[in-house]
């Protein structure tokens, strides 16, 4: 815990060598990338977005998660709705279901102004499946009422190819 006048604590912590290293790579090997998943609701009628359309990473890359954003709609009369919805990303690559043991209240990414950013990062293997599970309970929400919710996740794509042994490396 920081008291007053110590430094805040870094949003980098020990990927800074990982940052390092990348930022040595030359754009044919890596480059940012984001994806978007999103759901509306209307009139408590899930109208687009469930279940979420996967987002397929590049079968000569892995790409390295590092921060989650969340959106909701009208955020003025919908954000007191943000604490119904929960998610999870789904990674169909590592066949393991979820990333997160418990999932992940839309809440604590639209009450607070600050994106999920933690001292590590998780790498989707090549050619994986990301998607978001949603869990909600539609009833809960007004009966008028349009309000759409989403995540966008960010990080680095790096591009890798595969030995004989099966091990992952960055060409050159």
């Amino acid at each position: 815990m920081h008291g007053l006048g110590d430094s805040p604590r870094s949003d980098l912590g020990p990927i800074g060598e990982y940052l390092k290293d990348i930022t040595k790579l030359p754009p044919e090997v890596t480059r940012p990338e984001q994806f978007n998943f999103q759901i509306r609701v209307q009139n408590q009628q899930v109208v687009n977005g469930f279940p979420t359309p996967s987002n397929r990473i590049d079968p000569e890359y892995v790409f390295a998660l590092r921060r989650i954003k969340g959106v909701i709609s009208n955020p003025l009369v919908n954000q007191a709705f943000s604490h119904l919805f929960e998610f999870n990303i789904s990674d169909q690559g590592r066949a393991r279901g979820t990333i997160f043991d418990d999932p992940i209240n839309m809440g604590v990414l639209v009450l607070s102004a600050h994106d999920m950013v933690w001292d590590s990062f998780y790498a989707f293997v090549p050619g994986s499946d990301v998607s978001v599970d949603w869990t909600f309970d539609a009833t809960q929400l007004p009966q008028v009422s349009d309000i759409t919710v989403g995540v966008s996740i960010t990080g680095d794509l790096v591009r890798v190819r595969r030995l004989a042994d099966g091990t992952l490396v960055v060409p050159g």
